[in-house]
């Protein structure tokens, strides 16, 4: 049987059985009256029963019944003779006759017949009465309709999964089973000179590839080659630095070449392999980039789940060294939480950086901030002012936690929870270690031990717990590996269930079986929430389109509106017209942030549909991005408000 043939049959099948649920659900909605009165269905069952009576029992029946039907309608008489009629619908040749008859009935007769035909002189006869009637049994059989629908979208979906192979993920990389790939882990804590090693045998190459979890950290590899006047390429969603004769590229995971060959690649911070969100980059990058050498970093609860996938890859990849290092230098844990020069505040949200920010500086503290909301350009300058002394202390949310090398002398929690986007949780051991990692770092302070602690003593014991467990005693950390959907197996699913509707596409395929254990699928939300706007307002939009358009990096629903009216319109548009742009003193900081996040959007989209986002003058362009991030920067210098001695 043809796969398109199989689905017809299981969806109509599906359909039915979702009908039949949605109607015993009214039933128990105690609809059951409104049913019982419809004429029409009462009627085809008493003109059944009449039927069958004048058909087959009128030799039975008493004269005066015989009289009765030759002289009167048959859909009347049984006014005369209800308690006769009453009896024959117990008469087994009826309950026969009835069973074929049935077969012919609408979705809504058959399951009344079913529910009701143990009652069926009562159902009949009497309009109003629903007494008889064994609720129970309709919830039993709505529970087994449940289960049953719940097993067929099981099968539909084993269907999807059979036809798209996710088993043979491996097969989406042109290069995969090429050459021999031999890998090199370097797993440890922060401050323990992975990086320094990784980058020294990148060097050491004809030629090269570094993969960052953030544009900050493609940027501060591209600026250290360059100090080193070593040619090097940045691509990032935003931008594309392309030098001549460039022989090392340093790139944004995401954006992972997989034609190029390398003859080394650094992968960093591959822990991130088991983020249901954006895991799927570093799986694709370890199964895919096209290199003989690559250098794996990460901290050691990533080493079993690096192993397994590195074993997927079948004979053409081994681990040809795994390297453990440890911390250069101590991570002390203190009671002491007193503000000293150096120190970094770690906070969760963008609202207690600001609110933190604010504090300290009344207390006669520069600050610096990091947060999610700015841009690389702005994140730079707030570290380069820690970095020169010229702020105090810095106050971050956990992003600090990923590559970033600062002269952090103590790391102080103001809190071991955070909300995830579902629940405020407690920080796992694993993250509060990559966090107070960053104290201490060594290339800043060689002798000195990074401390860390609390604002307040409230958590304390629960910090030095959290800190002192031994990796081997880690049991929540994830081994789970995630895949995410690439355009041709949305276009298979597109062609297998003719469905244009992107959002029921990724729906499809975040329910797919991957055959593997601990594969999962990625967690889509962001890229669902794009496509329901997309086919709320812009359906028409061609399918391939609408799938790239879901991975976009924008995360503003009113923006995304926006963007998707020019794509669907076809006009052409300049950021300075889109942006109807003010005087800058005019504009406070949730609007510089804003204008920030669309100038990188409109950068990507320019990528892609240069005749609708227009960047007519680059170097205009950049001027103004250049200035719109030096007002950011300057809305948060927190300087002292009064004069405080140091230490």
């Amino acid at each position: 049987m043809k796969i398109e043939e199989e689905l017809k049959i299981k969806y109509h099948c599906l359909n039915e059985k979702i009908k039949e649920e949605e109607l015993l659900s009214k039933l128990l909605d105690h609809d059951y009256k409104k049913y019982i009165e419809n004429s029409k269905i009462r009627k085809s069952f008493l003109k059944d029963v009449l039927l069958f009576t004048d058909s087959v029992l009128t030799k039975y029946f008493p004269l005066n019944i015989k009289k009765k039907v030759n002289g009167y309608n048959s859909y009347s008489y049984y006014e005369y003779e209800k308690e006769y009629l009453n009896q024959q619908i117990k008469n087994p040749l009826l309950i026969n006759w009835l069973k074929k008859r049935v077969l012919k009935y609408t979705q809504e007769q058959k399951i009344f017949f079913n529910l009701v035909f143990h009652s069926m002189e009562e159902e009949i006869f009497e309009k109003n009465n629903t007494q008889n009637i064994n609720y129970n049994d309709i919830t039993n059989k709505r529970y087994i309709l449940k289960q049953e629908i719940l097993d067929i979208k099981k099968e539909i979906d084993e269907v999807y999964s059979n036809h798209l192979d996710i088993k043979n993920y491996f097969n989406n990389f042109k290069y995969f089973s090429k050459h021999k790939r031999k890998f090199t882990l370097i797993l440890g804590p922060t401050n323990s000179g992975k990086t320094h090693q990784a980058i020294s045998k990148l060097i050491s190459s004809k030629n090269g590839l570094y993969l960052a979890p953030l544009r900050l950290l493609a940027l501060e590899i591209y600026q250290n080659f360059k100090e080193k006047g070593i040619n090097c390429n940045l691509i990032t969603g935003e931008e594309q630095i392309l030098e001549k004769n460039a022989q090392f590229t340093s790139s944004t995971i995401e954006m992972c070449n997989f034609n190029n060959y390398y003859e080394t690649v650094i992968i960093d911070e591959t822990q991130l392999l088991t983020d249901k969100e954006r895991g799927a980059a570093w799986t694709n990058a370890i199964i895919g980039v096209n290199s003989r050498n690559i250098i794996c970093l990460g901290t050691t609860e990533i080493k079993k789940s690096l192993e397994n996938l590195i074993f997927e890859c079948q004979s053409n990849s081994v681990i040809e060294n795994t390297i453990i290092t440890k911390r250069m230098n101590k991570l002390e844990i203190t009671s002491d939480n007193e503000i000293i020069k150096g120190t970094a505040i770690i906070t969760f949200s963008r609202k207690n950086v600001l609110y933190f920010a604010d504090y300290y500086k009344n207390k006669g503290f520069s600050v610096s901030v990091i947060y999610g909301a700015l841009s690389p350009e702005v994140r730079k300058n707030q570290i380069n002012r820690f970095i020169r002394g010229e702020a105090d202390i810095i106050i971050a949310t956990d992003a600090i936690g990923m590559g970033v090398n600062l002269p952090i002398k103590k790391i102080l929690f103001s809190a071991i929870e955070k909300y995830d986007g579902l629940k405020r949780r407690l920080l796992s051991s694993h993250e509060i270690k990559q966090i107070a990692g960053r104290a201490g770092r060594f290339s800043y302070n060689q002798n000195e031990n990074g401390l860390v602690s609390l604002t307040n003593d409230i958590y304390n014991e629960k910090l030095i717990e959290l800190l002192k467990k031994n990796i081997e005693t880690i049991n929540n950390f994830s081994n789970n590996i995630y895949i995410s959907p690439n355009f041709n197996y949305i276009n298979k699913l597109n062609n297998l269930s003719k469905d244009n509707n992107i959002f029921n596409l990724l729906t499809l395929f975040s329910k797919i079986n991957t055959g593997k254990e601990n594969w999962l699928i990625s967690d889509l939300k962001n890229q669902l929430n794009i496509a329901a706007i997309i086919e709320n307002n812009y359906s028409k939009l061609p399918i391939k389109e609408k799938f790239e358009l879901c991975f976009a990096p924008i995360d503003n629903e009113e923006i995304i509106k926006d963007f998707l009216n020019m794509i669907y319109n076809k006009k052409d548009y300049n950021y300075t017209e889109y942006l109807n742009i003010k005087p800058f003193s005019t504009i406070n900081l949730d609007g510089i942030e804003t204008i920030v996040k669309i100038i990188g959007h409109w950068v990507w989209l320019n990528n892609k549909y240069p005749n609708i986002f227009k960047i007519d003058n680059f170097d205009k362009f950049n001027k103004y991005k250049n200035n719109i991030n030096d007002l950011l920067d300057k809305k948060l210098i927190f300087k002292a408000k009064k004069t405080q001695k140091i230490q």
